[in-house]
C-alpha cells in the first residue's frame, strides 16, 4: 500500500428536477447512492458535507481518500451509476496527494480526516517566479507564513499537492469550530511575504460537516426551494367552496349524504387552534394532545402555556426548561417532553423549516414531519387537515373515523387503512370535509 494516498474533493449540484419525482423513486435514488458510499468506506476514508446556504453552485461535498487512483476512479463510476447522480453534476472537483512540506516538519503524509465542524477548500496556484527563487530564500519565506498559521491553532490545515494531476497546484482545505477564527487567519496571511507570490485561491468552498444522510437530506431541500423559485413545486392553500365539496360529497355516497343532512353545518374548524401561521405552536399542541381526550388535552395544554405566560412556548424554551420541572408543571409524561424536545431540536437546527411546510404537497409533508420523534402519521394528519387546512386528507389511523366508517356503512368489525381508502376515493378530493362529517356522527371531532 502506498504511504502517500490520494484525496478526492468532488462537489455535486442537484437538478431540482428531481424533486418532483414521487417519494419511492426519490429514496431509491438515494440509497443507491447511499450504497456506492458506504461500500467505498468500508476500508477508505470518506467523509460528506453540506454546502446549502454557503454555495449558489454546489449543495454538497464528498470527501474520498484511498491508497491509488484505481479506487477513487472505482468509487467514481459506481457512484455515477447510482440513481441520484443521474440527476446531478459535478460542478467541481479537485484532486491531491498527501506529500511531506519542504518548509515544514508538520506531517502530512498519514490520512486524517477533518475533524472541525467547519471545512475550507480552495484550489491554489503560486506563480512561476516563485518557483525561480532560490531554495533556502523561498524557505525562508515560508517561515514567516508558517509562523503567523501557528498563531491559529484552532484552524488545522490538510493541503494536498496537485502537480500534474490536476489543474492547481495544491488544494488547500482547513477545518475549524470557528469560523471567524477562519476568516482572521486567512486575513493575516494576506499581508506574509508569500502571499505575493499567489496566482489564484477561487473559488473557495465554505462546507459543513454532517453524516451522508443528512446532507443529502439538505441537498433535497435545496432543490426543493430552486423548484418552488421557479413556480413549479409551490403548494398554495386552496380555499375550498364549501357548498362544491357538499355537493360533490352528497352526490358520490348516498350514506355520506345522509350524515351530512343529519349533521347539519359544521363549527369552524379553527375555534380554539393556533394562528393560521403558527405552525409550531400547532405541532406542540398535537403532541400535547396524543393519546387523550379532548377534555384532557385541553386541560394539559393549558397548563403547558400557563407556564409561558398564557403561549405556546417557543423552542428556544422547551430546550432551556429542565425537563422534570416542565414534566410536573404541565402534567405531561416525560414521553412526550422527549417529543417536544425533540420537535425544538428539529426546529433550532433547521433540519425541519415549518416555514416551508406551506408550499410541500402532502406527502412530503408527512416524510418532513414523521422525521421528528413523536411525531406520527396521526399527528401528522391532524396537522394537515386542521392547521394547513389541506382538503383532502384521509386519516386512516384515526380510530373515531374507523368507528365512523364501521357504524354507517354498517360493516363487521373496523375497517383496515386499505378498506379506508377504497370506499373514500369518490370522496376525493373533498376527504377531510368528509372526516370532519364523520367525526361529528360520533360527536367526536379532534379538538
Amino acid at each position: 500500500m502506498s504511504s502517500r494516498h490520494f484525496v478526492k474533493y468532488t462537489f455535486l449540484k442537484v437538478d431540482p428536477a428531481w424533486r418532483r419525482l414521487d417519494p419511492e423513486r426519490r429514496a431509491e435514488d438515494k440509497r443507491e447512492l447511499m450504497a456506492a458510499c458506504e461500500d467505498f468506506a468500508d476500508g477508505h476514508m470518506l467523509q460528506a458535507f453540506s454546502l446549502v446556504g454557503t454555495r449558489g453552485d454546489a449543495e454538497m461535498m464528498l470527501l474520498s481518500e484511498a491508497e491509488n487512483l484505481d479506487r477513487i476512479h472505482e468509487f467514481h463510476v459506481v457512484l455515477g451509476q447510482s440513481g441520484l447522480m443521474k440527476w446531478s453534476e459535478i460542478s467541481h472537483s479537485f484532486l491531491g496527494m498527501r506529500k511531506s512540506s519542504e518548509y515544514s516538519e508538520d506531517e502530512r503524509t498519514v490520512p486524517r480526516g477533518f475533524r472541525g465542524k467547519y471545512v475550507f477548500v480552495y484550489p491554489f496556484v503560486k506563480s512561476r517566479e516563485w518557483y525561480a527563487l532560490p531554495a533556502d530564500e523561498r524557505w525562508r519565506i515560508m517561515q514567516g507564513h508558517i509562523e503567523v498559521g501557528r498563531e491559529y491553532p484552532a484552524v488545522d490545515n490538510h493541503t494536498t499537492y496537485s502537480f500534474g494531476l490536476d489543474d492547481q497546484e495544491f488544494v488547500v482545505a482547513f477545518d475549524t469550530d470557528d469560523v471567524g477564527t477562519f476568516l482572521d487567519l486567512v486575513q493575516r496571511l494576506r499581508t506574509t511575504e508569500a502571499s505575493r507570490y499567489t496566482v489564484r485561491d477561487t473559488p473557495s468552498f465554505t462546507c459543513i460537516a454532517m453524516s451522508l444522510e443528512r446532507a443529502l437530506k439538505r441537498a433535497r431541500r435545496r432543490a426543493r426551494r430552486a423548484g418552488a423559485a421557479n413556480g413549479r413545486l409551490a403548494v398554495a392553500p386552496r380555499k375550498v367552496s364549501m357548498r362544491k365539496a357538499l355537493e360533490h360529497l352528497r352526490a358520490s355516497d348516498p350514506v355520506l349524504a345522509r350524515i351530512i343532512d343529519e349533521t347539519g353545518k359544521l363549527p369552524s374548524s379553527r375555534a380554539g387552534r393556533p394562528d393560521r401561521d403558527d405552525h409550531y405552536g400547532a405541532l406542540v399542541r398535537s403532541i400535547v394532545g396524543q393519546q387523550l381526550s379532548v377534555l384532557a388535552a385541553r386541560a394539559i395544554y393549558g397548563r403547558l402555556t400557563d407556564r409561558f405566560g398564557g403561549r405556546a412556548p417557543t423552542p428556544q424554551e422547551i430546550l432551556a426548561d429542565e425537563p422534570e420541572e416542565l414534566r410536573a408543571a404541565a402534567g405531561l409524561s416525560r414521553a412526550k417532553v422527549g417529543f417536544l424536545r425533540s420537535l425544538a431540536e428539529h426546529v433550532i437546527s433547521g433540519e425541519l423549516e415549518l416555514e416551508r411546510l406551506d408550499q410541500l404537497p402532502d406527502d412530503e409533508v408527512i416524510a418532513e414531519l414523521v422525521a421528528v420523534k413523536g411525531l406520527g402519521v396521526w399527528t401528522v394528519h391532524m396537522f394537515l387537515m386542521f392547521q394547513l387546512e389541506r382538503p383532502d386528507v384521509l386519516a386512516v389511523g384515526d380510530l373515531g373515523i374507523r368507528r365512523a366508517i364501521e357504524r354507517a356503512y354498517s360493516l363487521d368489525g373496523l375497517p383496515q387503512a386499505a378498506e379506508m381508502e377504497a370506499l373514500a376515493e369518490p370522496w376525493r378530493p373533498y376527504r377531510t370535509l368528509a372526516c370532519r362529517y364523520l367525526w361529528r356522527s360520533l360527536q367526536n371531532e379532534p379538538g
